[in-house]
């Protein structure tokens, strides 16, 4: 299989994902040129889709990795070269997928790479050319999705201006200090 015909199947299975639903529209490009970014996803408040129910527009990257193994893990690794890395962060954030090329089937691996994360791995990669991360088997397609990538939508406007400031467990602990937490959560696991 060629690099382009990985490419089209990777785009393609995306964006027919991402057709099912209610709230998101998928904008990715085939044979892409754009640097760093494959497309957008475009999140909006109602099923309607117009201009004015539009909320947000979310940075994707896809890409397609075939699978010789029959098995389907839950996680997979993949390299993402540390500028590319750098490029995500300062633009607040990216929806990085992979799709894995099963003999009989396509799978779609995703990481939510929240300002946040992208801190961790620049770090994590120590100065090398690029980062392993890791992307979890999405779900079938359901409505809980629209609100997962909603939710993220939301994580990247609030961490992008608050990077540089993040906190430690250490201040967190110290004696005399006083420390306002705000958080929410999309969903709570046993």
């Amino acid at each position: 299989m060629t690099t382009k015909q990985i490419e089209e199947i990777a785009v393609h299975t995306v964006g027919l994902y991402f057709s099912k639903s209610q709230a998101i529209s998928p904008y990715i490009s085939n044979n892409d040129k754009e640097p760093c970014w494959d497309g957008n996803l475009y999140v909006y408040s109602n099923p309607d889709k117009t201009n004015a129910s539009l909320y947000g527009r979310i940075p994707v990257q896809v890409k397609g990795k075939i699978i010789k193994s029959n098995q389907i893990k839950e996680e997979i690794k993949y390299p993402v070269s540390t500028v590319n890395l750098k490029n995500y962060k300062r633009d607040g954030g990216i929806l990085y997928f992979v799709v894995g090329i099963f003999e009989h089937c396509e799978k779609i691996y995703y990481a939510e790479l929240t300002p946040l994360k992208l801190k961790q791995y620049i770090k994590q990669s120590n100065g090398r050319a690029s980062c392993s991360i890791k992307l979890s088997l999405l779900d079938d397609y359901s409505a809980s999705i629209d609100f997962k990538i909603r939710d993220f939508y939301e994580n990247c406007r609030i961490q992008a201006n608050n990077t540089e400031r993040t906190i430690n467990l250490e201040a967190l602990t110290a004696p005399g200090k006083e420390v306002n937490l705000t958080f929410f959560a999309s969903e709570m696991k046993d």
